[in-house]
C-alpha cells in the first residue's frame, strides 16, 4: 500500500514538473510575441509618420 502511494505521489510530482515546464514555455512564447508586436507596431508608426510628413511637405510646396 505504501509503495503504491509513493508511486502515485511520484507520478503527481512528475506531472507537476511537466506542467511547470509547459507554463514557462507558454510565458516565454507570449513575451516574445508581445515584443514582436510592439516592434512591428513601432515600425508601422514610423512608416506612417514618414508618409504623412512627405504628404505635408508636398502640400506646403503647393
Amino acid at each position: 500500500m505504501a509503495a503504491q502511494q509513493s508511486q502515485g505521489i511520484q507520478t503527481l510530482l512528475e506531472a507537476e514538473k511537466e506542467a511547470a515546464k509547459i507554463v514557462t514555455k507558454a510565458r516565454t512564447y507570449r513575451t516574445q510575441k508581445l515584443k514582436d508586436a510592439r516592434s512591428e507596431a513601432s515600425k508601422d508608426i514610423e512608416d506612417l509618420k514618414a508618409k504623412k510628413e512627405k504628404e505635408f511637405q508636398a502640400f506646403q510646396k503647393e
